[in-house]
Order: structure tokens, then sequence, then C-alpha cells
């Protein structure tokens, strides 16, 4: 039998040879077949080896089987191994979030982000890799949105895990307020209706800000309310105009 392996099996079928056998008899015959499964190659009379012998083949077929699989499994096991070892894990610098927003205002990665507020998808389907950080993050995230919410299919999840590591590569942002603008936005009444999947925080509203700007002005301006500071009463449009006029002020600095 092979190395590792640690078991046999007796198939219904196989009855029939036993009842034709004494009680005796059948007694010896069990104990051939496991004297065999352990390599110990033992003798039999005449009865035993013929009865043994279709018992035999089974046993040979299916330590075949069991060959073919845990060679399977070993292949798959180094593939695993050479891609872990040759992913590198990503580090991106935290730096102040609107800052960074207003230092990379036409950032692009050239990717197709075709996704809506249903979680309507278009990326690759590949089960990708992602830094410990993105997985992370990624985690604490989906614990703002209800179960039905979540995604459901790789392509949704990869869709997700991106957005994320875009903001964290691209944008700058620091996973901790990736974490607080997603956990604020979602116990808000009316965005928790309107902001269904992580996707949508890169996606511009029709002024052309990004909703993740426009969620963490909000918040801003919200913080500013309770410490009774100027601004009470804006919408999610002000919000977003304001911070559209201080960006075009801060290019006509350049």
């Amino acid at each position: 039998m092979a190395i590792g392996k640690k078991s046999f099996i007796m198939y219904i079928d196989q009855r029939g040879i036993f009842e034709k056998l004494t009680n005796e008899q059948a007694g010896l015959l069990i104990k051939h077949i496991y004297a065999y499964c352990a390599d110990e190659n033992p003798e039999c009379d005449f009865i035993t080896g013929l009865a043994f012998e279709s018992i035999k083949q089974a046993l040979k077929r299916d330590l075949k089987k069991f060959e073919g699989i845990k060679e399977k499994r070993s292949k798959a096991g180094k593939k695993s191994a050479n891609i872990r070892a040759q992913q590198k894990p990503t580090n991106p610098t935290h730096v102040d979030f609107v800052k960074t927003i207003s230092t990379n205002p036409t950032v692009s990665d050239n990717d197709n982000d075709n996704v809506n507020d249903n979680d309507n998808v278009n990326v690759n389907k590949t089960i990708k890799t992602y830094s410990q950080e993105v997985l992370q993050t990624f985690d604490e995230c989906i614990k703002s949105f209800d179960d039905h919410l979540h995604p459901k299919t790789q392509t949704k999840i990869n869709s997700w895990k991106d957005t994320i590591e875009k903001l964290i590569r691209i944008e700058k942002i620091p996973p901790d307020k990736i974490i607080e603008i997603i956990q604020k936005i979602r116990s808000d009444d009316f965005w928790a209706k309107n902001f269904l999947s992580i996707p949508k925080l890169r996606k511009k509203n029709k002024e052309g800000i990004q909703y993740i700007v426009v969620f963490n002005e909000r918040i801003k301006h919200e913080t500013n309310q309770r410490n009774n500071q100027k601004g009470a009463g804006a919408s999610d449009e002000s919000i977003a105009r304001i911070y559209a006029e201080k960006f075009a002020k801060y290019n006509q600095s350049k």
C-alpha cells in the first residue's frame, strides 16, 4: 500500500464472497486483507487466495486513485507556495486625507471601474491576491454592510477589494480612515439606503467629486456642527461645492 495511506475500502458487492465462506474462512480472509494492506506479503491457503483475488484488484484500483489525488495535491501545494513567495506586500505611506486628495486631483489608474450601487461589476473573474493590509481593511469594512449586501461572487469580491486597494495605493487614504468613513456613512439613515457597496467610494457625483471625498467632508461638517462651529445645515451637494471651490483655488495657486 502507499505511504501515508491509513485505510482501505470494502464494498457491499463483495459481501457475496464472504457469504460463500465459512465463518472460519471469512475470518482468515479478513486477516489476510489487513496483512496485505499493511505490506506484510502474507501467505494463504487456496480458498483464501481465490476469494481474495477480486478484492485485491479493487484494492489496487483504489490505491491508484489515492496516488493520483496525492500527486495533484502535491502539485497544487507547490504552486500555491510559489505564488505566496512571489507576492510582495504593499505598505502605502499614510498621509493627511484631504491634503492627499487635493494634491492628486488627476490621478488615473487606467482601470475601468464599471460599478453601480447594485454591485454590477465588470472585472476579471480570476481570484486575485491582495496585501494583508487590504484584506484586513476589507474584513472590517464589510461589517458595516448588511449580510444581503455582501458580495457573493468572486468577481464582486474582487471589485470591493480592488476599490480598497486603489484608495490606499492611489488616493493614499489610510485604512483606518476608510473604515471610519464607511462606518459613519452607513449609520446615516439616508445613505444606509443609497450607499450599498464599497466600489461607490471611487465613483463621482454629478459635480465630479469622488463620493469618498463627499462623505469625508460631510463627516467633518457634522463634527463641526456638534462643536458649535459655522456651517450648520449644509447639504451633501453644498459640501461638495465647497470642496470643489477649495480644490480650484489650490490648482490656481500652483
